[in-house]
Parts: C-alpha cells; sequence; structure tokens
C-alpha cells in the first residue's frame, strides 16, 4: 500500500451507516456517521425505507472521496461491513418491492414459534446455524408469504441490504459467506443453500444471490453512480462479512479462550471456532468468517437501544442537553438497593427466544428517582449478559478474558463492573466500531498488507482485574435477578396457556 493510499470500511447498521478512513500506518484519519429511519408500529414493524439507505450510502461515499481528494490521497479499498438479517424482496433487475425488513421486525414471531415446534424446525437450525427466530431471514420469508401474496406472487429475489447495494454497484447478484451464513437458508456443513430449508418456505435457489468468499472483490470504476459517489480513480471493493464475526476478527477472538461482550444497539457474547458448532437446546448461532473459521454464540435485544429507551423515552431526557456518556457517569454512585430491570423492551433472542417479552421493573419504591431507574435499567442489562454468558461458557467452556465492545465499556465503572461480575480479566476494546476493523483486517489479509499488524494491546483501551469482593456482592445480587426473571418467565408461561 503506498504512503499516498487510504483504506476505507463502511458498516451498515440498524439505526446508523458509518465509514472509517485509515492511512497507509492504520491511523483513522476520517470518520462519518449518517442516521437511518426506522419505521416501527405496534404490530411489532421494524423496517428502513429502500431509497433513504442509498442515499445514505452514497453520500457516505461521497464524503469520504471528497475527503481523500482534500488530502490529494487515494482511496485504494473499500470494505463492507452489515448487520447480520436483513431482507429485501427485489426484481431480477434489483427494482425493490418491499422495505428493508431489519433483524428487529417481530412480525414473523408465530411463524418462528410454530416452527420450532415442528421436528423440521430443529433440522433446520442444525444444518444452518440459525437460530429459529422472527430475526430469521427464512422465518421471515415465512411470514411474507401469507402477508404480501402479491409481491410472493411475483417470483422475486431475496437479498440483503448489502447485497442489493452490490448489485446497485456491479450489476450482480453476489452475496458473502457470512451474510448467507444468518440467513437461516445456508447450509453450514455442505457451503450451499439448504434444501430443506428452501423447500419449507417454498422458494427456488435461483432467487438468492451466487455465494462468495467474504474476501471476494470488485473493482468499482465508471458506472451510472460514478458521478454520485465523486471518486477521483478506481478503487477495490471487497464484500466483506457481517458486523459480528468482523467484531471478532478485529479482536482476535477466533478461539475459545478470548470472548466479545459486544453491546451496540443490540447485544451478543461470541467466541471463535474452527468447526461448526450448534445446540439445540440453546440456539446458539454459528456463523462463517473465513475457511475453518466460525463464531458461534447468543445474541440478545438486550442492549443499548433499551438504554437509551430508558433515558431518551421512558425519564423523558433531552437528547440535545444530556449526552448518553454524561448520563452513565451520573449514575455511578447510585445503589439500586431492591430495584431490578428486567430489560425485554423489545421481546428477547436469548435465552427467552419470545419476541413477546416485555421489560419491567421490580422493587420500585417512592424514594426512587429517574437516576434509580436508569441504574437499574443498566444493570437489568449486564446481568442478562452474565445470564447468557453462564449458558455459553457451559457449553464451551470459560475464556480466559473478556473483551468489551462497545462505547458503554468506555465509562471506567462499567467496565470494572463488568470484571467484578463476570470474574474475568476484561480489556476494553479501544475501537468502538470493531466491525469496520475487522472489515479492514480482511482488506490487509487480502492484499498482504503489514498494516495493523501492530501488537494486540494497540487496541485496548484500558484492562480491568475483577475484586473479589465486589464479585461476592454482584453475583448475589445476580442471584436475586435472576430469581426474579425466571418467576416472571415461568407466570407468563403459565398465562400463556
Amino acid at each position: 500500500m503506498e504512503n499516498h493510499e487510504l483504506r476505507c470500511a463502511i458498516d451498515l447498521g440498524t439505526t446508523s451507516f458509518k465509514a472509517m478512513v485509515v492511512d497507509h500506518e492504520g491511523k483513522v484519519v476520517f470518520e462519518k456517521q449518517s442516521r437511518i429511519t426506522m419505521d416501527t408500529d405496534a404490530s411489532g414493524a421494524a423496517t428502513q425505507k429502500t431509497d433513504e439507505v442509498w442515499a445514505t450510502f452514497v453520500m457516505l461515499i461521497k464524503e469520504i472521496a471528497d475527503f481523500s481528494n482534500e488530502q490529494q490521497k487515494s482511496i485504494a479499498w473499500i470494505s463492507l461491513s452489515a448487520a447480520m438479517h436483513s431482507l429485501i424482496a427485489v426484481t431480477n433487475e434489483g427494482e425493490p418491492l418491499t422495505p428493508v425488513f431489519t433483524w428487529m421486525d417481530r412480525r414473523a414471531q408465530e411463524k418462528a414459534k410454530s416452527l420450532w415446534e415442528d421436528p423440521d424446525g430443529k433440522t433446520m437450525y442444525e444444518r444452518t446455524g440459525t437460530p429459529i427466530h422472527a430475526m430469521s431471514p427464512m422465518v421471515k420469508l415465512l411470514w411474507l408469504s401469507s402477508f404480501d401474496p402479491d409481491v410472493w406472487g411475483k417470483k422475486p429475489r431475496f437479498v440483503s441490504i448489502k447485497e442489493w447495494f452490490w448489485y446497485r454497484l456491479f450489476g450482480v447478484f453476489e452475496v458473502d459467506e457470512a451474510t448467507a451464513g444468518a440467513t437461516g437458508l445456508y447450509a453450514l456443513r455442505e457451503k450451499t443453500w439448504c434444501v430443506e430449508a428452501l423447500l419449507r418456505v417454498g422458494i427456488k435457489k435461483e432467487q438468492f444471490s451466487s455465494i462468495v468468499p467474504t474476501t471476494s472483490t470488485r473493482e468499482m470504476k465508471g458506472g451510472a453512480n460514478w458521478d454520485a459517489f465523486g471518486l477521483s480513480s478506481p478503487l477495490m471493493m471487497m464484500i466483506g462479512a457481517t458486523d459480528g464475526v468482523l467484531a471478532n476478527l478485529a479482536h482476535r477472538a477466533l478461539t475459545s479462550d478470548r470472548m466479545v461482550l459486544t453491546i451496540g444497539t443490540s447485544m451478543a457474547l461470541r467466541m471463535g471456532s474452527e468447526r461448526v458448532i450448534t445446540d439445540s437446546a440453546l440456539r446458539s448461532f454459528c456463523y462463517p468468517l473465513l475457511p475453518k473459521r466460525y463464531v458461534v454464540g447468543l445474541p440478545s435485544n438486550c442492549g443499548g437501544v433499551v438504554i437509551e429507551w430508558v433515558l431518551y423515552e421512558l425519564l423523558g431526557e433531552d437528547r440535545s442537553m444530556t449526552s448518553f456518556q454524561e448520563a452513565m457517569i451520573r449514575i455511578q454512585e447510585i445503589d439500586t438497593v431492591s430495584l431490578y430491570c428486567l430489560p425485554y423492551a423489545v421481546g428477547e433472542r436469548a435465552l427467552l427466544w419470545d419476541e413477546g417479552a416485555t421489560a419491567s421493573f421490580h422493587g420500585l419504591a417512592i424514594h426512587q428517582s429517574k437516576v434509580h431507574l436508569l441504574r437499574a435499567a443498566v444493570e437489568g442489562v449486564l446481568f442478562h449478559a452474565y445470564r447468557i454468558y453462564l449458558a455459553v461458557t457451559l457449553k464451551m467452556g470459560q475464556p480466559n478474558v473478556l473483551i468489551l465492545s462497545g462505547k458503554l465499556f468506555h465509562i471506567a465503572w462499567i467496565a470494572q463492573f463488568c470484571a467484578d461480575l463476570f470474574h474475568l480479566p476484561v480489556e476494553v476494546s479501544a475501537q468502538e466500531d470493531a466491525s469496520m476493523l475487522g472489515a479492514l483486517l480482511l482488506t490487509a489479509y487480502a492484499d498482504h498488507a503489514p498494516i495493523f499488524e501492530e501488537k494486540r494491546e494497540a487496541n485496548v483501551l484500558m484492562q480491568y482485574v475483577p475484586n473479589q469482593q465486589a464479585t461476592n456482592f454482584w453475583q448475589e445480587r445476580f442471584t436475586r435477578y435472576l430469581a426474579i426473571a425466571q418467576h416472571e418467565e415461568k407466570s407468563k408461561a403459565i398465562t400463556r396457556c
């Protein structure tokens, strides 16, 4: 890589698109984030407008191009990261027939429930490594066939948001193995579309894209969008992978001795594996990244979206007046005592697998105020993370270190809380957007570039070790939290019967 060349990663997230540009030494020289509108309603819909997401993508590349032109440098690579489980129906010419269905869309929950109760559901999970849940594109397709028979009758192609962008850029329908691996339609061991899943949904493999490696590249030059992008010279674009597996790559967490806890909009606990691992009792995911490299773990809806909901919607804080970080610092010394929050405001995946789950506060008393509710919500999210951790490690064994990824963990007391609760040494990632660093690493691997080869510690913001006294205290509090959670889950199950 020449001194005048730059590399860029673009992350197609659920609530925003982000771009990061680095120079030949791997130093970040430009960053940009653009919010994406999420259309939601009481039915469980969570969609994005296709024209808005494409316009945002074009604008991001335009701003990257403007920056590189100002610096009199050229963009050598763009690598893509994307949130998992998005789905769009398009014509063979790439014209969208539906909005973007995101992983948060819960309208397929009844289809997920009935499929999981069917023996075929567990078989398909074991074949594909994708949990049977409303987030899964395969389950969404079962729902879409009855929800919108007009679209279904047109026998459209079904693509992720990244595939749709790729088609608009290069005129070919291709999907990287990681994105395909999160559809519920990809046979992990055979590395092709799963025949049983296709038959169950009632579609043909011709309605899906060709599967390519995560390191697959195409040259970007000219074309209908060239002027809109403002690029001054051709570049290589890498199809990349999904955000979760790329985050593990960025943290060098490709074996079971290093576990990553990521909290962004949602939450996930992930470990690396050299083989396919599934567990129908846990419904853990197993997604491919590179040859003989998989990322295994459990996903949760209980992430930053819940904490921000409590802060800005439930408690009515003004976003322009109170930053997320300020709010977290303000609650550092708050003792919730007997107040607990079950943080299932947007339904839940692991370990409940209940799209209809709801949030609740327990032990609320008149002497408590907004700060107690917010602190309880943060603790509730982290208690739930620990509950997932116990389930994962029972299957895969305990890691030697826990890597914390996301802006929430840049708050010192929260990172120490995790070290104490999990009773593990923790590393706080210096990179808030690890998936973009992972996307950049893929480009470095592809052309054998020496960048990003600095010591692992260079990407560590802080390290914390557990305090035994604090561990005893927080694990006792967790035991009470777990008793409340299990009692409520049992009560709801009885009510539904």
